[in-house]
This record gives structure tokens, C-alpha cells and sequence, in this order.
């Protein structure tokens, strides 16, 4: 099993949210990806946060969205800096998460100060998400060209 937590908060972004400080960027610069993102089904990770349990709707190698309720949406404030510890089997990971966007129901963290054994865990954890991501069908003609009782024939990467 995959978890995160959130430790404890390093830098709150309330007052810089409240200075008007730290904003979002214009609407038309929001969607501005470096790394791909993969969608997670529900019940596989989580993230926890005192009381609260955040459940991560997509991951890419730098970060995650999470889906939150209204309570916890109201005390992320963008900007906010967290400890997080990752624990996966018997490895443990740990970083600093900033929150960098908030919309409806989603707060998207961005992991800061990841050393190389973190890179390559995330790296690792997303290799099977990338890799049945690139499945495609395979032509219909080829794949009627060999003997396959009616199969649908994929290939990735």
C-alpha cells in the first residue's frame, strides 16, 4: 500500500495568499504541464493530513492532485509548505510539498527538494501507469492475420 503524509506544515501561505502575494497565474497559462499526469483510480493511493484523508486523483513524477472535501479545501491556502513523509512496503521517502493550485474541489502539491532515490521511486511507481497508458489497439487486419479466436490484440511501448 502507497501513502502519503502530510507532517507538518514548514510555510503557511495564508498570509501571503491574503497580501496578494501569491496568486494564480492568468487562466490561459494554468494548464502548462512538464510532466504527464496519470489518473489513479481512488482506491489506490491516499494522502493524509491530520483529521483529514485527501484522496489523489492523478500523479506525475513531480507532484499530485488530490480531491478534498470543503473543510479541507478551506485550510489549504496556496503557497502553503508541508513535510511529507511517503511510505511504500518498507520504504520511506520524505520531502517538502508546496501547494500550487486550488480549484473547486482539487488542491495540486508539487514536491521540493526530492533527492534522487525519491525521483526514482516516483519514476518507478509510474512506470506501469505510462506504460498501460501507451496500449493501442492493433489493426484489425493484422491482428485477423493470425489464428486469434476472436481476441483484441493491444500494443504499447
Amino acid at each position: 500500500m502507497f501513502r502519503l503524509f502530510l507532517v507538518n506544515m514548514l510555510q503557511s501561505g495564508k498570509e501571503l495568499e491574503e497580501s496578494g502575494k501569491v496568486s494564480l497565474p492568468p487562466k490561459r497559462l494554468r494548464n502548462r504541464r512538464i510532466y504527464e499526469r496519470y489518473d489513479i483510480d481512488h482506491k489506490h493511493l491516499s494522502l493524509m493530513n491530520d483529521q483529514d484523508i485527501l484522496v489523489i486523483r492523478n500523479i506525475s513524477e513531480n507532484g499530485f492532485a488530490c480531491e478534498v472535501s470543503d473543510r479541507g479545501f478551506k485550510r489549504f491556502h496556496v503557497g502553503d509548505v508541508y513535510l511529507c513523509r511517503m511510505r511504500y512496503l518498507g520504504e520511506i521517502f520524505e520531502c517538502h510539498t508546496e501547494v500550487i493550485w486550488k480549484a473547486k474541489k482539487f488542491i495540486g502539491f508539487e514536491m521540493k527538494q526530492a533527492d534522487l532515490q525519491l525521483v526514482s521511486f516516483m519514476q518507478r511507481l509510474i512506470y506501469p501507469l505510462r506504460l498501460g497508458t501507451s496500449l493501442r489497439q492493433v489493426d484489425d487486419e493484422l491482428a485477423r492475420s493470425v489464428d486469434n479466436e476472436g481476441l483484441i490484440w493491444f500494443q504499447g511501448e
